[in-house]
């Protein structure tokens, strides 16, 4: 949650009481956008209206669990003394957090909420004069660019053409935009027009890759291995490291991190397998193939995949001997290190985006990620590896989803691990009949569904989960179009 968020609802919420009353509410409170954008961002929602409106909401909602009502009163206004002995009364005006600058000024100024929390993470120990208080909203405003309705239309406005990586890298520029203003939601309506065009995409060309040569570059991630035996003769020191849960917009991070850094990575782009889940998708990778269903997830089965791919006869000319493959699952670089084919592997960033509800969320964890991952990489090019930055598959921020009901469940595949993927957004049948039934059971949804086989995903944001979470497993272009990263190492032009 926003720290200004959790500021705002720490001063007016009270526990065990689900109606909070604010009395002389300020005029910086009172505005809609902004009370809205806190009802989004806290769970609280916050009602307006007349004494009346607000005496009929109170004895419809007095009873509901587990929702907190804040009621804001406009001055001059009060509520009957049966409503106030009920309700948490605070007195708490916006300002008061914002005590440093000059309240005059700030009004006048008219903040966006994303420009708010700026200012509130920037408050200084000393009080700021009007010029000052000016000046640095002023400085605050040209940081953030485009307001939400600009980033939007921008994004609109983007050629797609999903095999090319200049789609993704500007979609994602202004996705990191709009997550730095708190306004994802904001852009939300231009990143589902630009999914519903990529839907037609996968609809006529996605499956054709599976199929595709390796040749030029991998277009699907089961042909990465195959590219880089292509690519590479036996003698030559490569690494590929595979991240979990990486959406191109995350990676944008990173890059951005390994240039400083002095790297030079090549942005690509290629196809996460469908369903867009770790144990098919990672599978794919370390198989170099098609994945199977009859499959145990986990590192043990991966650094089999990975030894048995470069050490196999069918390598031909490319085959390696002995241990000359390393996989490293969350392990640091070995110190000393000597092996042709090195792959790296880290779960961490999976791991924590399950944990996030919410894109700022993600935000902060990936940048914390980046500066663990990065002196990996960067060992790995000293030694003079000539690295490869992939990912299984990307994320999406999922809502609007519902639970399985008892008899759904009856349909689909039991897993063997309920851990081996965290992914809500697609579903397995023992039979295609099963599959048949279950979508007959649920008209309304068929059209936000892809079919296949014996399986199903959602192609909108929404997942088999009720609550608002960071996941993957559908067919999303967040989840599908995904990172393929190439670091030339000096060595290799000396």
């Amino acid at each position: 949650m926003d720290s200004l968020v959790s500021n705002i609802v720490h001063n007016i919420i009270q526990e065990n009481v689900s109606i909070s009353i604010i009395r002389y509410a300020d005029s910086l409170l009172m505005r809609e956008d902004i009370y809205s954008r806190l009802s989004e961002e806290s769970g609280v929602k916050f009602v307006t209206g007349s004494n009346i409106e607000l005496r009929f909401h109170y004895e419809l909602h007095k009873n509901d669990d587990g929702q907190h009502y804040c009621y804001l009163l406009g001055t001059g206004q009060m509520l009957m003394p049966d409503i106030m002995r009920k309700c948490y009364v605070t007195d708490f005006k916006l300002t008061d957090l914002f005590s440093c600058y000059d309240i005059p000024t700030l009004i006048e100024a008219h903040p966006s909420f994303p420009l708010l929390s700026i200012l509130f993470e920037k408050r200084t120990l000393r009080n700021l004069g009007p010029r000052e208080t000016i000046d640095i909203i002023n400085a605050q405003k040209e940081k953030l660019g485009a307001d939400a309705s600009e980033l939007k239309q921008q994004l609109l406005e983007i050629p797609r053409d999903w095999t090319s990586v200049s789609t993704m890298e500007q979609i994602s520029d202004l996705v990191i935009k709009a997550i730095m203003q708190n306004a994802y939601k904001e852009i939300e309506p231009a990143l589902n027009e630009i999914n519903a065009d990529f839907q037609r995409f996968v609809d006529e060309n996605y499956f054709n890759t599976q199929t595709s040569s390796a040749f030029g570059k991998p277009k699907v991630v089961s042909k990465i291995l195959p590219y880089l035996c292509d690519k590479h003769e036996r003698n030559e020191m490569v690494a590929l490291v595979v991240v979990d849960c990486l959406s191109y917009w995350q990676y944008s991070m990173l890059g951005k991190r390994l240039r400083e850094e002095g790297l030079s990575p090549k942005d690509d782009i290629t196809f996460a397998w469908m369903p867009s889940v770790t144990e098919l998708s990672r599978q794919a990778i370390f198989r170099g193939d098609f994945p199977e269903n009859d499959y145990n997830q986990g590192p043990g089965s991966e650094e089999k995949l990975w030894n048995k791919y470069w050490t196999s006869h069918d390598r031909g000319s490319k085959q390696l001997i002995g241990d000359s493959a390393l996989y490293l699952y969350e392990k640091e670089v070995p110190e000393f290190i000597y092996q042709q084919r090195v792959a790296l592997v880290d779960v961490n960033l999976d791991h924590t985006a399950h944990a996030c509800r919410y894109t700022k969320d993600l935000y902060s964890i990936t940048e914390n990620w980046v500066e663990r991952i990065l002196p990996r990489i960067k060992r790995l090019y000293e030694e003079g590896y000539y690295i490869y930055i992939v990912t299984d598959h990307g994320n999406i921020s999922s809502h609007d989803g519902w639970s399985l009901t008892q008899q759904d469940k009856t349909f689909i595949v039991k897993e063997k691990d309920s851990d081996v993927s965290r992914g809500e957004r697609y579903l397995r049948f023992d039979k295609e009949t099963y599959l048949n039934a279950f979508v007959e059971m649920h008209p309304d949804d068929q059209t936000n569904w892809l079919i296949r086989d014996n399986w199903l995903v959602w192609r909108n944001t929404q997942s088999f989960k009720p609550k608002e979470e960071i996941t993957h497993g559908g067919a999303h272009f967040m989840e599908m179009v995904i990172p393929f990263i190439t670091i030339e190492n000096k060595k290799y032009g000396e």
